[in-house]
């Protein structure tokens, strides 16, 4: 993994996600994949995938009274992994959800093995992303689902002799603690419950704004949450010059990070409006900002959120037979009758003048470009939505701040 030799932050993320995959028993039924269908189309482009953010976070959120955070790419990155072994039916309805449209795995390979190497465009960002594949000893899994997985997807393949044994979660939360450098920690509560393997990965984000917030500028402020509360906050105060738009029901205001291949947008709801209420809109807009003058006004925040088992929130979004002991069909990954046993997911943000947990030093500051409209205040009083992006069109992380 590509080691990063600068590490002055301003905006640090991590987040982990697990799947499990359980074997069945004889009697949980025939194959009901129907891998006889027609196979899904080639992937044209990888940004078809960014509506399943806003889907992931508000199956996540629904709307209630909380923060909450997800990592969009973790899970493109596990299920990844998990197209690699299955076909059929449970193939079409993974790559359906996620991708919006059926495509092949080798679609899905290319554009996954892309992002990987996109994540490391920027030197100055302190990234590091890695997958695994942790494998029962006792249970058969083909070679070729392994070599796919660690050849196209860098993942590590990693057998124990019990899945299901203290020992082996012990592992597992060790070596999330690991590669999140200690950000992620008992990331699973209880043992894997069923012999098989389990896919896990983790996912950490460190980077400086391409231009300070100074210190000394931030306020006592006032922010109200979704219930009506009148709060206390530090806000951050920077005019600075970036992507703006005004969509009527929802603004956005793009951050630029280190040397600009990833961004931080802030989507705040119009008055009356919420969060919730313009999820369809932004998940629709295919629409860009332009370049203004923004006077902005952010309040420091921090969100870290355990989703527990998501399971329920994929079946929602149209993974179901990848659930089922009887429909499921793994068959590309062993000759077992596999099922996903559970999915969780753990992610944490925090934003200040520099970063999350900012150790010394301050950001480099770069030019300031010239705008091309006029200039706007923005200023994020109340409930908003915000993304860590890369220009490439695809999300790191989703989330909603309801409260400070």
């Amino acid at each position: 993994m590509k080691k990063i030799i600068r590490k002055i932050c301003c905006l640090m993320c991590a987040g982990a996600v697990m799947a499990g995959f359980a074997a069945c028993s004889s009697e949980d039924g025939p194959n009901g994949g129907g891998s006889g269908q027609q196979p899904p189309r080639e992937f044209p482009e990888s940004v078809k995938i960014a509506k399943f953010s806003t889907d992931l976070l508000g199956e996540v959120w629904k709307g209630e009274d909380k923060n909450v955070v997800v990592s969009p790419f973790s899970m493109y990155q596990a299920f990844a992994m998990m197209v690699n072994g299955s076909d059929g039916n449970t193939l079409r309805e993974i790559t359906g959800a996620i991708y919006g449209l059926r495509v092949k795995p080798d679609g899905i390979n290319t554009v996954c093995a892309e992002q990987l190497k996109w994540l490391y465009l920027d030197e100055l960002v302190d990234v590091s992303f890695v997958n695994s594949i942790w494998v029962d000893s006792t249970f058969p899994v083909y070679d070729d689902f392994i070599n796919r997985n660690r050849d196209i997807l860098s993942a590590q393949v990693k057998t124990v002799d019990d899945i299901t044994s203290d020992d082996s979660r012990e592992k597992i939360n060790r070596w999330v603690e690991e590669a999140t450098k200690g950000d992620i920690k008992n990331f699973l509560h209880e043992n894997v419950r069923n012999r098989g393997s389990v896919l896990v990965n983790a996912l950490r984000f460190v980077g400086f704004w391409k231009n300070d917030f100074e210190e000394d500028e931030t306020t006592d402020g006032i922010f109200t949450t979704s219930t009506g509360q009148k709060v206390p906050s530090r806000v951050m105060h920077k005019p600075l010059v970036g992507e703006y738009a005004d969509y009527g029901v929802y603004r956005t205001v793009r951050i630029l990070i280190s040397a600009g291949a990833f961004d931080l947008e802030i989507v705040l709801p119009a008055e009356g409006e919420t969060p919730e209420s313009i999820i369809p809109a932004y998940s629709t807009n295919t629409q860009k900002g332009e370049f203004y003058a923004v006077d902005l006004s952010l309040p420091k925040f921090s969100v870290e959120y355990d989703c527990g088992s998501i399971k329920d929130v994929l079946k929602a979004l149209g993974i179901v037979d990848a659930f089922d002991p009887q429909r499921s069909d793994f068959s590309k990954m062993t000759s077992e009758k596999l099922f996903i046993g559970d999915i969780a997911q753990k992610s944490k943000i925090s934003i200040d003048e520099r970063g999350i947990n900012a150790t010394s030093g301050r950001g480099t500051h770069f030019p300031v470009y010239q705008p091309t409209k006029g200039r706007v205040e923005f200023v994020v009083d109340r409930p908003f939505l915000f993304f860590l992006r890369s220009h490439f069109g695809y999300h790191i992380l989703a989330g909603v701040v309801n409260k400070l």
